[in-house]
């Protein structure tokens, strides 16, 4: 999950902060106000960028990450996989999260920890959790399970890599039944 991209977003985003330079295209807008002339002052300390924001727990599924991960945006590829292998244990996806933790790469210890602490905090907060083998996966190393607590049913699906790790989830409700065609 490590991005060739995060060196530029922090600076992007440290040029969104600060004011940074107005596009010329903004200037034609209507309304917009005139850039100010760059003022010759003392130079701006270099402030280091914030971190990337982490997730001290799910909202979804209301538990506690050990381990903070990153929240992952979808494009719909990951909504795609969920829908997918919900429809094959007869579910249908509503709500989704997913997550990402940076791992060094070969280091199986730490995504052991990740998996069991997140996966123990699933039991602590009264989950039921089941693994299947979901035939519709798209890769073979992608692990599934079924998450039971009260009304609720999550589908995890964990995702190992190289030097990352992917938790995609989704809340579930059974599929609404097919409206006879009318004559």
């Amino acid at each position: 999950m490590r991005s060739s991209f995060r060196p530029l977003l922090a600076a992007l985003l440290l040029t969104m902060a600060t004011g940074g330079p107005a596009l010329a295209e903004d200037a034609a807008k209507p309304g917009a106000k005139p850039a100010a002339p760059a003022a010759k002052s003392a130079p701006v300390a270099k402030t280091a960028p914030t971190p990337p924001r982490t997730m001290p727990g799910s909202p979804m599924a209301q538990i506690p990450f050990a381990d903070q991960p990153f929240p992952l945006q979808d494009d719909g590829t990951y909504r795609g996989i969920l829908d997918k292998i919900a429809a094959e244990v007869n579910r249908r996806c509503t709500r989704q999260e997913q997550y990402g933790w940076e791992i060094a790469k070969g280091d199986q210890e730490r995504l052991d920890r990740i998996f069991g602490s997140t996966m123990a905090a699933f039991e602590q907060t009264g989950y039921l959790v089941g693994q299947f083998t979901a035939k519709t996966s798209p890769n073979p190393d992608f692990v599934t399970y079924l998450a039971d607590k009260e009304k609720r049913r999550l589908l995890l699906i964990w995702v190992p890599m190289v030097d990352s790790a992917m938790l995609m989830m989704c809340d579930t409700d059974a599929p609404q039944p097919a409206k006879p065609a009318k004559p």
